[in-house]
């Protein structure tokens, strides 16, 4: 009952951004020092970017969606959508990989449904709970059921089976590498998971048409990257992918990306910054790489 009228407070009633922002952080800080066991949230409908593309979630605590309980339009990684929306027009395929809960799969789809476009959309999320929560979120956009192509594995360098790790309490952080993890936690869950190498995508591509890939593996962007090496040089794939400055420098090794003319931009707030080469920003870690035949 408490979430419920807060909900409804912040989300219906109009409250100037600036005092909405500061109040909401507090009962967000508040709330969060609580440990709600067992309470489900029921599903809100969140908007995203400039042109107000709906769809309906479920915000669980301690997790970035919880912000949808205060606000319909969240701010998860607003920048990335804004720069995006710049572009998702032009592409007959969507990869994602990494995709967690869903937000930006499920966003791409209600994008194209409002364009009354269908592009195919491939979805690769290795985490057990985040992929329950993904396949949950898609069921409750009926748009998304048909159009989504949901996976629950990894993409790496090998095909075959390896380990996923887990901090406790941070969902959006498992990762294949295990030193990017344990940040997060001291407390690490390793399952073991099913991977195919990046090859393996090249049946999901078609020729001569635009496939925008997105990869947020935290900390697994290097490996990922070197398996689609092939992909990335015969077709025409755009990328967005996180840089965090502790694979900066292996990320700038992937010369195959600088060979082929990849133009690299930094995804800010303001807009995209050239860069000649991955140049880490701890504010914005996404880049957009624009493959030449653009």
């Amino acid at each position: 009952m408490y979430i419920s009228l807060l909900s409804l407070l912040f989300r219906e009633i109009p409250i100037p951004d600036k005092l909405k922002q500061k109040v909401t952080q507090r009962i967000l800080n508040s709330i969060n020092s609580i440990n709600w066991l067992n309470v489900e949230l029921k599903p809100l409908t969140v908007e995203l970017g400039s042109n107000k593309t709906q769809f309906k979630i479920i915000p669980h605590f301690h997790e970035f969606d919880f912000e949808a309980v205060f606000n319909k339009s969240i701010s998860y990684e607003r920048e990335v959508i804004s720069c995006l929306e710049l572009y998702l027009s032009k592409y007959n395929t969507i990869i994602e990989i990494g995709a967690n809960v869903g937000v930006f799969s499920i966003f791409f789809n209600s994008y194209f449904q409002d364009k009354k476009m269908k592009p195919d959309i491939f979805v690769f999320e290795p985490s057990r709970e985040a992929y329950l929560r993904l396949l949950k979120n898609i069921n409750l956009n009926s748009n998304c059921v048909k159009n989504i192509h949901v996976f629950n594995c990894a993409i790496s360098d090998e095909f075959g089976f390896c380990d996923f790790f887990e901090p406790k309490d941070h969902l959006t952080n498992g990762s294949l590498n295990y030193d990017f993890a344990k940040v997060f936690s001291t407390s690490i869950s390793i399952s073991k998971m099913l991977a195919i190498d990046g090859k393996s995508l090249t049946f999901l591509l078609k020729p001569k048409e635009r496939t925008l890939m997105k990869i947020d593996t935290e900390g697994a962007e290097y490996p990922i990257l070197l398996s689609l090496k092939d992909i990335l040089l015969h077709y025409q794939v755009d990328l967005v992918i996180e840089v965090l400055s502790n694979y900066q420098d292996k990320l700038n090794s992937l010369d195959f990306l600088f060979d082929k003319g990849y133009l690299f931009f930094n995804i800010t707030d303001r807009g995209l910054v050239k860069q000649d080469k991955f140049v880490a920003n701890n504010r914005f870690r996404d880049y957009l790489l624009l493959s030449p035949e653009n």
